[in-house]
């Protein structure tokens, strides 16, 4: 599918507001339109809230997200970790057109639920696309527009060649480092980014660990590290 943007320059100015004011998205004039004022890549918090500035600066502009996931959330979806919560307080990280009321740290749950709320807010559903890939992106300047390549996801992963896939991460080292602490008490694990995993929720991460597959191990299931 291609999905040509018109616009100027490309570049977008985003209008901020000292007293946040929730303003819906105006309904999609045509569900299967593939010209553009504006696309937005990814509808996790940075694309929603790309969204809503969008839809304050420029109230009538033609706009969609894609993603390539299958729902809203973007890192708060895919990552899936026993025990994964904020590492900062939502007060101050959440959207300032949306104050968050809950609990200051909040677990992934929580926070999906909250991006879930200011879709609905903004009636962004309609406007989302999910399961696409931007896979390439070509200014044309006599038409003063972007051409943009969006493919279905799916269809995109299956033509992924050797060649990407021999330059994707595997998982041999970080399985074989779960792999090395069988028998072994562990108290707690601290990832690199994330929350603490405490002592109860270990053995099922140090599963998740052992199990998660990455390129090479996409590309090669029977190649033994």
């Amino acid at each position: 599918m291609r999905d040509d943007v018109p616009g100027g320059e490309p570049t977008m100015n985003i209008a901020t507001s000292s007293t946040p004011a929730l303003r819906p998205a105006a309904a999609p004039d045509d569900p299967a339109r593939t010209d553009f004022d504006v696309l937005i890549v990814g509808a996790g918090i940075s694309g929603i809230d790309a969204a809503k500035h969008l839809i304050d600066a420029m109230p009538g502009a033609r706009f969609a997200l894609i993603d390539r996931q299958a729902e809203i959330g973007g890192t708060w979806r895919t990552h899936v970790f026993p025990g994964i919560r904020s590492d900062s307080d939502l007060y101050t990280f959440g959207f300032a057109w949306k104050p968050w009321t809950g609990l200051e740290i909040a677990t992934a749950g929580e926070i999906l639920k909250y991006l879930d709320e200011a879709v609905e807010d903004l009636a962004l559903g309609p406007h989302i696309r999910f399961r696409r890939n931007l896979a390439a992106a070509d200014w044309d300047s006599s038409a003063g527009l972007w051409r943009l390549t969006v493919e279905d996801f799916d269809a995109h992963r299956q033509k992924l060649d050797y060649f990407h896939l021999d330059y994707m991460a595997c998982n041999a080292a970080s399985a074989g480092f779960a792999r090395k602490l069988d028998g072994k008490a562990v108290r707690a694990i601290l990832p690199q980014h994330g929350s603490i995993i405490p002592e109860r929720l270990v053995p099922e991460a140090l599963d998740y660990l052992t199990e998660l597959q990455c390129g090479l191990d996409l590309l090669y299931p029977d190649l033994m590290f």
